[in-house]
């Protein structure tokens, strides 16, 4: 996946018959906008990581909005091109806050995470294809180490540390065989520095 790169393909409010065309159209643009990122193999510092596990052409969001008091909540549900869905994510004011779900493509739950204020507060699980606990991590109330799993490998892709709702120290970012495919530094919050990446044979690019 690519920044936020990877997550969010595009805000869609799906109404009336033409709902089908609007995805497939934004669908096909996105693969191959994809398809052109992927091909210069690249990392970038704007990438999110909790959402750089699957290429954004796997996938569309239908948005829900509505007014709860005062505040402003959209409920976001994304889904795999094939129907299933990936994940579900409250928003309130624009930050995200509540659970924030991530799926198997067989619907069975990858991990869940309690966000706050627009910060990811604590893990509550992390599970595998088949129900099995996995090592996400310990993060609780904004800090700690938080690993995401790819949801076709089931091997971990990306890891950080979070202090005080801070990404801080070092974080690495994984191929699907496992290998280490990047690394650097946050400095509360910003990435610091340059970042280490490796080709898959291990050397360094």
């Amino acid at each position: 996946m690519r920044p936020f790169f990877y997550f969010l393909l595009a805000g869609l409010i799906i109404t009336g018959s033409s709902c089908n065309e609007i995805i497939d159209k934004v669908a096909k643009e996105n693969a191959a906008e994809t398809r052109k990122l992927d091909s210069l193999d690249l990392i970038s510092e704007e990438e999110n990581p909790l959402e750089s596990s699957t290429p954004i052409s796997d996938k569309f969001d239908i948005i829900e909005k509505y007014k709860q008091g005062t505040d402003s909540i959209h409920k976001v549900r994304t889904y795999y091109i094939s129907g299933e869905k990936f994940s579900d994510e409250l928003y309130k004011n624009h930050k995200r806050d509540g659970i924030f779900v991530f799926y198997y493509p067989n619907g069975n739950i990858l991990c869940r995470l309690k966000c706050k204020d627009g910060h990811y507060d604590e893990l509550l699980e992390v599970k595998s294809k088949r129900g099995k606990n996995l090592d996400g991590g310990n993060l609780k109330a904004g800090n700690g180490l938080l690993k995401i799993y790819n949801p076709e490998t089931e091997r971990v892709d990306f890891e950080m540390n979070l202090k005080n709702y801070l990404r801080q120290g070092e974080f690495m970012y994984y191929y699907a065989t496992g290998d280490l495919k990047a690394k650097g530094h946050f400095d509360n919050d910003s990435i610091d520095g340059l970042l280490e990446v490796y080709f898959k044979n291990g050397n360094k690019r």
